[in-house]
Order: structure tokens, then C-alpha cells, then sequence
């Protein structure tokens, strides 16, 4: 395990370009994701946040407070991958007020998600588009492929093969084997990346009763409050989205790692 948890120390002795091009290959990951998530809480008026205590539901004026949070992280990105050396300093001074912007509209959010809670109607509102499907493609052409993944055995498997990834690489760590847990930053990400895929489609098929599906509650659901049964959809194929971007990442920094070591034996 002391190989997996020294891979940052292994970053940082990149040379200074390949270090440069592994960030902005980071960043240029993140902006996509964080431009959906602030999209969505617009359009759908609706928005999953994860806190310390969990996954919190806002809707109304805090969806759309963490929604700015999103966008301004975005900004925020994107300008420090794009900025000249001669403009540094006034790039950093945006940036400050970016980061300090995001803050405060993820506290506001916060507060009035407590508002929404206390059984009062303040801070509400739909969203611009609840019923909108172009933030869930391209879910609209693939379901039908993807629906086999949400079966209960498929779960199962992906956890059984997960398990065995795991203790494969914890039997090559004890065996001294360089990049031991290269085989867990590659494949539990895509197996995680497969479940929610598989929960994303039959969200979107159920919700509208499509195919076989003749799952009453999830109608229901999508009837009752578009936005919100769209913004799991959304949420459950964004977060699939999130683990596959990772996989080159994390396989990057493990090539590096066992390149290095084996320079040093």
C-alpha cells in the first residue's frame, strides 16, 4: 500500500512540462464536469451536493447558488490554464475572487437548503428547462445498451470482479511487485463508471416508460417533479463520466511510478 500512497511524491519529480501537461490534462477534465453541474442546476432547477454528512437535495434559489459555485470553479480554471506569464498577477487576482465568489454561494446554498428543509415555501422555483434532455446525453440514444448494467446480477458481478482486483493487488504488494495497485486505479474506477451508468439508464428509461420498463413509482416521480428525477439521471451519469476521466490520470502516475523504480534498482 506504501507504493499507492507515494504516487503524489512521484508526481512532483516530474520535469516541470510533463508535470505542466498532467495538470492541465487534470484541470481540462474538470472544466466539462463542472460547467454540466452548474448547467443543470439551472436548467433543472434542481441539484445534488455532497457535504460531510452526505449527499444533501437543493432546489429552487440553492440549486441555483451552487450552480454559480460551479461555473465560477469553471472560470476559475480555465483561466489558469490559459494565461500568459506577463498577466500572471492579474490573472491570480481573478482567480482569488472566483474561489471567494464559489464560497460564498455554496455557504448561501447551504443556508437556504436549510430554509427548504424547515417545511417553508421561501427561496423555491423551477428551473429553466426540468424537462430538457440535452444535458443527459448522450443517455437519449444509448439506453438501450447501457440498461443491462442496471440488472441487479451486473451489480453483483462488477462488485465481485472489484473484490478480486483488490485482493489481486494486495497479494502482489505483499510480493514486492512494483505498481502493485496500478490494476485498482485502472479498473475500479471503470467498475464504479459501469454501475452508475447502469443506474443512469434506467433512470431515464423508467422515468418515461421506456422499453419493458413499467416501473410506476419512477413514472410517477418523473410526472410530479421532471427536474428532480432528471437531476439524478444527470447526477448518476456525470458521476460514471467523472471515474472514466480519472483512469488516465491515475494510469499515468503509476507508469511513472514503476518507470522510476525501476531506474533506481
Amino acid at each position: 500500500m506504501n507504493q499507492w500512497t507515494t504516487l503524489w511524491g512521484y508526481f512532483e519529480s516530474y520535469r516541470e512540462d510533463d508535470r505542466r501537461l498532467l495538470t492541465g490534462l487534470a484541470f481540462a477534465f474538470a472544466v466539462p464536469i463542472l460547467m454540466a453541474y452548474g448547467a443543470a442546476g439551472f436548467v433543472y432547477g434542481h441539484l445534488e451536493m455532497l457535504t460531510p454528512l452526505g449527499f444533501i437535495s437543493l432546489h429552487g434559489a440553492s440549486a441555483w447558488l451552487a450552480a454559480m459555485a460551479s461555473l465560477s470553479l469553471a472560470i476559475f480554471t480555465v483561466r489558469g490554464l490559459f494565461v500568459s506569464p506577463q498577466h500572471r498577477l492579474r490573472a491570480r487576482s481573478l482567480q482569488i475572487k472566483l474561489l471567494l465568489l464559489a464560497a460564498i454561494a455554496t455557504l448561501c446554498a447551504l443556508i437556504f437548503s436549510a430554509f427548504q428543509s424547515s417545511s417553508t415555501n421561501a427561496f423555491t422555483g423551477p428551473g429553466i428547462a426540468p424537462r430538457s434532455e440535452w444535458l443527459l446525453l448522450p443517455l437519449p440514444y444509448v439506453w438501450r445498451w447501457l440498461l443491462p448494467l442496471s440488472r441487479d446480477f451486473m451489480g453483483s458481478a462488477l462488485f465481485l470482479v472489484g473484490g478480486v482486483v483488490v485482493v489481486f493487488s494486495i497479494v502482489l504488494d505483499r510480493s514486492k511487485v512494483r505498481g502493485a495497485w496500478m490494476p485498482v486505479g485502472a479498473v475500479v474506477p471503470l467498475l464504479v463508471a459501469f454501475a452508475y451508468l447502469g443506474s443512469a439508464a434506467y433512470d431515464y428509461a423508467a422515468g418515461r416508460g421506456l422499453g419493458a420498463l413499467h416501473d410506476t413509482d419512477a413514472m410517477q416521480a418523473f410526472a410530479a417533479n421532471p427536474g428532480r428525477h432528471n437531476v439524478r439521471t444527470f447526477i448518476s451519469l456525470w458521476t460514471a463520466i467523472t471515474c472514466l476521466t480519472t483512469v488516465p490520470i491515475l494510469c499515468s502516475l503509476a507508469a511513472r511510478f514503476i518507470r522510476t523504480t525501476n531506474r533506481k534498482s
